[in-house]
């Protein structure tokens, strides 16, 4: 600090200046002091590895645990994840087993026949009911046989 300081600066105010940089422990007890800048800082020096001392980080082996348990219960739970993305990925290989799946749709299709864009043909809402409830059943079955319970 002192090199930094223009001569017109007083060591009263780099005094302070440096006291004030300064842990509040070591303040209070350099502020006791009435010595130099050097013999202060001396002190100060003696204080800081007395109140802070340096320590070294090392690091040691571990000892063998048996991590077998661990190791198997992580297999378990990735080839749960595995087989679970896998049925999530490819729901259409999972619907095999449901024939004829566009039949369920059959009786929305009957109802849309020949129609066209602006129709203002009066719709039968019992029948459009009645394909709609058919259809959601079918779609609602589909979806239950696709992903099963894991207890199935």
């Amino acid at each position: 600090m002192r090199s930094l300081v223009v001569d017109n600066v007083g060591k009263p105010l780099l005094k302070s200046l440096w006291l004030g940089r300064l842990p509040n422990g070591t303040q209070t007890i350099l502020a006791a002091l009435n010595e130099n800048l050097g013999q202060l800082a001396t002190v100060a020096d003696k204080i800081n590895d007395l109140t802070f001392p340096q320590g070294i980080n090392s690091v040691a082996a571990t000892s063998n645990h048996n991590t077998e348990p661990l190791e198997q219960q992580i297999a378990q739970q990735v080839s749960e994840l595995t087989s679970f993305m896998n049925r999530s990925r490819s729901p259409a290989r999972n619907l095999k087993h449901v024939h004829n799946r566009s039949e369920a749709q059959v009786p929305l299709n009957k109802l849309l026949t020949n129609c066209k864009k602006n129709d203002k043909r009066p719709v039968s809402w019992n029948e459009a009911d009645i394909a709609f409830m058919q259809c959601k059943s079918s779609l609602g079955n589909a979806a239950t046989l696709a992903y099963p319970t894991p207890d199935q």
